[in-house]
């Protein structure tokens, strides 16, 4: 129950959109990394990846992902209202991956366009490294463009949204 608890109330802000504050999003991103680390059989104290941009996740979140990539995919939506951009474009690859393990090729390309948007809204102007960040924004977003030619299904709403 108090699973379902932390995913309500996480999708209760994310449906404000871009008019929840950063705050709430904040507040929603922390109730869905406990939603991932709870559905998880892992321990989540270990970290698969360490970062010091804080987008390091323990291997019981990633397979929260795994199990819920939907939910996964708002998680990085709330976190670019948020403007944890890094954060929100680390989620959308994750998310991404596991669509594609479950054959939804839709929503896999979809994540993927969100990562390259997460990506490109963190860039801040400053030619210092930003020139490295954009050759990689324009190398997720063309990846994610061309891969989303070879798409099928039968719920034509989603693939009609894809292009």
């Amino acid at each position: 129950m108090q699973i379902c608890y932390r995913l309500g109330r996480a999708r209760a802000i994310r449906s404000l959109g871009m008019s929840a504050t950063p705050a709430q999003a904040l507040q929603s991103s922390k109730e869905y990394e406990i939603y991932f680390n709870s559905i998880s059989p892992l321990d989540g104290d270990d970290v698969k990846s360490g970062s010091s941009d804080g987008t390091s996740f323990s291997d019981a979140i990633i397979e929260g992902i795994q199990r819920n990539p939907y939910a996964a995919w708002e998680w990085g939506m709330v976190n670019r209202v948020a403007q944890k951009y890094d954060r929100a474009a680390e989620i959308h690859r994750l998310a991404a991956n596991a669509f594609e393990e479950i054959g939804d090729k839709p929503r896999s390309v979809i994540c993927s366009l969100d990562r390259g948007i997460d990506l490109a809204s963190g860039l801040d102007g400053d030619d210092g490294k930003d020139g490295k960040n954009l050759a990689t924004v324009r190398k997720t977003l063309e990846d994610a463009i061309t891969s989303d030619v070879n798409v099928e299904g039968r719920d034509v709403e989603l693939l009609q949204r894809l292009v």
